[in-house]
C-alpha cells in the first residue's frame, strides 16, 4: 500500500475508531489517552507526511486528505436514520477532530500538521455548516485541566469572541454547577 492510499484511508477512521470520547477527557486521564491515540494512529500520520513530501501539489494533497475525512463522516451520519442518534454522533465526531484528531496531527512532527488541520476544519464546516469546531493542540488542552478551566466554556467564549463572563456563560453556569454537587 502507498502513502497517499494508506492516508487517506487512516485519517477518517482517526475520527471513527474512538469509542466514548469523553469518557477518556479527564484530567488525570486525557494525557495518556492522547499519548495512546497518536501511537494508534503514527502509521497513519507518518503516511501522510511522507506523502506530503513526495507530492508536487501539496495544497490539492492536503485537500484530498481533508475532504476524505468530512466525505467519510457524511456517509456514516447519512446512514443514521435517527435523528437525534445522528446528532448525537456528529457531537462525538466533533469533539474527537477537536480534542484528539486535530491535536494529535498538529503534534505529529513534520510540515504537514498544521496545514492539514486548517484543511480539516474548511473541509469540516463545508460539510456540517452548524458546526464550528476549532482548532488546539495537546498543550492547550491539558493546561486547561490544571487551570481548571472548564473546556466547553473556553470553547464557547473562544467561538463567539466573548469574555468568559458574558451573561450566556453564567447563564450556562447557573444550570451546570448545581448538577454535578447534585450526583
Amino acid at each position: 500500500m502507498n502513502y497517499y492510499t494508506t492516508a487517506i484511508e487512516g485519517l477518517p477512521k482517526m475520527l471513527f475508531e474512538m469509542e466514548k470520547p469523553l469518557e477518556s477527557f479527564k484530567r488525570n486521564v486525557y494525557p495518556g489517552e492522547f499519548e495512546k491515540y497518536c501511537e494508534r494512529h503514527q502509521a497513519v500520520l507518518e503516511a501522510l507526511e511522507n506523502g506530503y513530501q513526495m507530492v508536487i501539489d501539496k495544497e490539492q494533497y492536503l485537500t484530498n486528505m481533508a475532504q476524505a475525512v468530512a466525505k467519510e463522516a457524511k456517509k456514516n451520519l447519512d446512514a443514521i436514520p435517527k435523528k437525534g442518534k445522528r446528532e448525537a454522533v456528529l457531537m462525538d465526531y466533533n469533539f474527537v477532530l477537536a480534542v484528539y484528531m486535530i491535536p494529535g496531527i498538529v503534534h505529529f512532527p513534520g510540515e504537514s500538521g498544521k496545514k492539514l488541520s486548517e484543511k480539516l476544519l474548511a473541509a469540516w464546516k463545508e460539510t456540517f455548516p452548524s458546526t464550528n469546531v476549532q482548532a488546539s493542540d495537546f498543550e492547550t488542552i491539558n493546561a486547561g485541566f490544571k487551570r481548571k478551566y472548564c473546556y466547553i466554556t473556553t470553547a464557547a467564549c473562544e467561538s463567539f469572541g466573548e469574555p468568559d463572563k458574558w451573561y450566556e456563560m453564567n447563564l450556562f453556569r447557573t444550570l451546570r454547577d448545581p448538577y454535578p454537587a447534585a450526583s
